[in-house]
This record gives C-alpha cells, sequence and structure tokens, in this order.
C-alpha cells in the first residue's frame, strides 16, 4: 500500500470497473484525487503519483446512506454503551465517544459512508447529554471517521399516542415545543437534520412543520394515529418522509371517512419518499416490490433502523428505554417481549439490506397490489438497489449537495466525494462482499 499523499487522502485511479452511475451501470475508470471523484471514462491513463487498482469489471457502487440508524456493537446513540453482565447502559463522555468510533468503523466494515445517528423517546437531560456528545465527536479533529456522522435523526422525542408508541416508551414523549427543540438542536451543535412529527398533534403539528421545514429540517412522519385528511396537510405544510412504513406502527384505514390513514396519505402523496427496512422480517418481498413499482425508483429509501444489538455477540435479552426486548432464537431480528409481532429494530446491517434488494428484484414475484412483478437482470437489480441505498437517502438529506462542511456524496459524479464500494465478482450473490471500501477517498485498510 503506498503512503497517503499530502492532503491525507490516497491518489487513486481505479481500471476497469462496472461503475453505478446514476443513469446507468458502465464499464470503465474512476479517478480519484484530494478525496474526490475527478473523472470516470474509459479508459483513462494513469498518473504518476497515482495508485492503481485493477476492478477487473467489478461493480462499483457509492457507498450507502442509512438515515435511520440507532446504533450497533453494543452502542446506542441515546444512551451510550450496553453493559451485557449488569443488563443496563452506562454513560461517560470517553465511553460513548469510543461506542461512537466503534459503531461507525462496523458499519463502514458493512458498506455506509454516511449514518444519521437516531435517538429514540428519552428523558431530555438523557437526549442532551448524547447529542452534545454528538457534536463534540463531530468537531473533534482526531475523530477520522466523523465525517461519517451525516446528522441526527430525532424520531422518538414528539410521538403523541400511546397507541402508536412501537418499541418506543411513552413515559419519555414531549408535547411539540419549539423552544425545546432549539434547546436540543443547541445540545446538537444544528446536527438534528430529521425529526419525525406525527400530524396527530393536530394544527398545532401544522404549525411546527412548517416552521422546522423553513430551517432546512426533513420533516417525517410516524408512529402516527392520524388520519388521511390532516396527513395531507402535513404533507402540504412540509413533511417529505414516512418513517419505517409498513412498520409504523401508523393508523391505515380502508374506510371513506376522513381521507383513510396516515399511510394512505403517504402512499398518495409524491412529495413523500418511504423508509423501508429491508431485513426481510419487517416486510414481505412482495411488498417491498409493491412499493417500489406504486412510488417509484426515487422516493422510496432503504434502512436498517439498527438497534445496538446488532454485531454484538453476547447480548440476547434486554431492556432499552424501559421497554424489554429479545433476539430472535434465529438471531436475525428483536422482537418486544411478550408482544412477539411488535418488531424491535433491526440487527441488519446496510450491506445485507443491498443484497437482499438485489435478490428480490432480480427474482419474479406476484406481488399483492401488483399482481405480478417480472425478475430484473443483474445490472438493473444492482442498479436499482444503489438508488435505494445511496442516490435517494442523499437527495432527501441534500448530502447531494456541497455545503460549507462536506462535498456532495450518494453518487458517482465528478466532483463527488469519493464514498465507493468495490464488490467483489461473484455469480452466486450470497458470496458477493465489499472487496474495499473508499471514505473520501480513504481506503477503509487506511482507516483501521
Amino acid at each position: 500500500m503506498e503512503a497517503l499523499n499530502k492532503h491525507g487522502h490516497q491518489d487513486l485511479l481505479i481500471k476497469n470497473g462496472l461503475l453505478v452511475l446514476p443513469d446507468g451501470i458502465e464499464k470503465g475508470d474512476l479517478r480519484i484525487a484530494h478525496g474526490m471523484i475527478q473523472e470516470y471514462g474509459n479508459p483513462l491513463q494513469p498518473l504518476p503519483e497515482e495508485q492503481v487498482l485493477e476492478a477487473n469489471g467489478k461493480y462499483i457502487v457509492p457507498g450507502f446512506i442509512d438515515i435511520h440508524n440507532h446504533g450497533g456493537q453494543g452502542f446506542d446513540f441515546t444512551y451510550g454503551n450496553y453493559d451485557p453482565e449488569k443488563k443496563g447502559f452506562y454513560f461517560s463522555n470517553p465511553s460513548y465517544l469510543e461506542g461512537v468510533t466503534r459503531t461507525l468503523r462496523y458499519f463502514l466494515h458493512h458498506g455506509a459512508t454516511r449514518i444519521y445517528a437516531t435517538t429514540l423517546a428519552a428523558p431530555i437531560q438523557d437526549l442532551k447529554r448524547s447529542l452534545t456528545a454528538l457534536d463534540a465527536y463531530r468537531k473533534a479533529e482526531n475523530y477520522e471517521l466523523g465525517q461519517m456522522l451525516a446528522g441526527i435523526n430525532l424520531e422518538g422525542t414528539f410521538i403523541r399516542d400511546p397507541a402508536f408508541a412501537g418499541a418506543q416508551n411513552p413515559e419519555h414523549f414531549q408535547p411539540l415545543s419549539q423552544d425545546l427543540f432549539a434547546d436540543l438542536q443547541k445540545a446538537a451543535g444544528g446536527m438534528i437534520h430529521i425529526v419525525n412529527v406525527p400530524p396527530d398533534h393536530g394544527m398545532e403539528s401544522l404549525s411546527f412543520i412548517k416552521q422546522l421545514s423553513q430551517q432546512g429540517v426533513v420533516i417525517a412522519g410516524g408512529h402516527t394515529g392520524a388520519y388521511g385528511a390532516i396527513t395531507h396537510e402535513a404533507v402540504d405544510a412540509g413533511m417529505k418522509l414516512a418513517v419505517h412504513y409498513f412498520n409504523g406502527p401508523s393508523r391505515q384505514s380502508y374506510k371513506s371517512f376522513h381521507q383513510g390513514g396516515a399511510m394512505e396519505a403517504f402512499l398518495l402523496r409524491d412529495e413523500v419518499s418511504l423508509e423501508l427496512i429491508v431485513d426481510g422480517y419487517h416486510i414481505q418481498p412482495a411488498y417491498v416490490r409493491d412499493a417500489i413499482t406504486r412510488k417509484e425508483v426515487d422516493r422510496v429509501i432503504a434502512i436498517t433502523d439498527s438497534m445496538f444489538v446488532n454485531g454484538s455477540t453476547d447480548i440476547h435479552r434486554f431492556s432499552l428505554a424501559g421497554i424489554s426486548g429479545s433476539l430472535s432464537s434465529d438471531k436475525q431480528y428483536l422482537q418486544v417481549s411478550n408482544r412477539p409481532d411488535t418488531l424491535f429494530g433491526s440487527v441488519l446491517t446496510p450491506f445485507t439490506g443491498f443484497k437482499n434488494l438485489v435478490r428480490w428484484l432480480s427474482s419474479e414475484m406476484n406481488g399483492y397490489w401488483t399482481r405480478h412483478h417480472p425478475a430484473l437482470s443483474r445490472d438493473e437489480a444492482i442498479w436499482l438497489a444503489s438508488q435505494l441505498m445511496s442516490s435517494n437517502p442523499a437527495r432527501l438529506s441534500g448530502l447531494d449537495k456541497p455545503s460549507h462542511e462536506t462535498s456532495p456524496t450518494g453518487s458517482i459524479r465528478k466532483g463527488f466525494s469519493a464514498d465507493l464500494l468495490i464488490l467483489s465478482n461473484s455469480n452466486n450473490l450470497q458470496d458477493m462482499h465489499i472487496q474495499e471500501c473508499i471514505l473520501a477517498g480513504k481506503l477503509m485498510s487506511d482507516l483501521e
């Protein structure tokens, strides 16, 4: 491995890759310099200072962006580190910051180059403590993985109806308050970019949505008992995202009253993108295909909704925010104790989600809303899965636009951050793995 250049990045020329571009897949070369994608085409001649990587026809995809992630490796973004022996969480600034690094490194190994740290309903003092620590982590120069923290997703705080709590604790739900949000945003150093504002707060939710939207916050809706009528008004006010669609829990109504439920409104409105947990347990694959067909490619976003149990080998039963849960016997999903039909986040990794999508999209299947879904070609399935995992979440969150802090990401484009995955060449999808992960031009092996 050649040394990094004076800018701290590897100047690379990747030869003969299958480049998964915004409008399709092309075979060609890709040049990286100063952490950025400089150009791509066929062929490109090596420059003297470049390291050359031979891709040999392997797929090169943009790094995955997980906008809904609560943690992993025994670490929760809200409560800190979990002690399996004491069956509880502990928090100190050093242990919390170490937990962030451990978690980000784990997800980088599994293909995520950007993550939105997602919070649970929690006591306000605990929430502020974690938000302050995340802000410190992002700003600290000695945390090389800090650039992976794209922002914070405030999921649980403003849920209103305990009947739609899911695995969140209603004791910690808060009324809508501009002052409270301002305090939380101050603690987070402005990193709160996504907020769940259930429309069942009524007219108060509409003014709250408008005000936060004007501040550049992406407004999500989920864990909601709202009917369709008020949900349509929330979308008019600026709501853009449906929280883990199909797994709200959110009101669904087939009746003609109130324009249905929130689920129907989210499906009808083109302004709203759907989060889908693509582990194969939260949603039947046929419904995933149906949702993509109904909403079209640009308005579906794959997420993990990962919990702290993900990547751990010694956590089987646990309590989080006062809610008891357990790992399934096959270690594939989490469920709320005594409520087996209520899932508790997931243990899904981004790359497993990607492979699930490719498998489902390349398989012929019958849908529920759509009678039949044809099998897509391998290239078509990989391109479409890449949109759901990278391009769509970048577009929703604005990560595809340059800012004063970061370069755009989420696609293979000139001038975008070189956040890329090189996938192994295998005819068997199960054997496909991430051969190399590149974060802002740095090879994962250089980030160990």
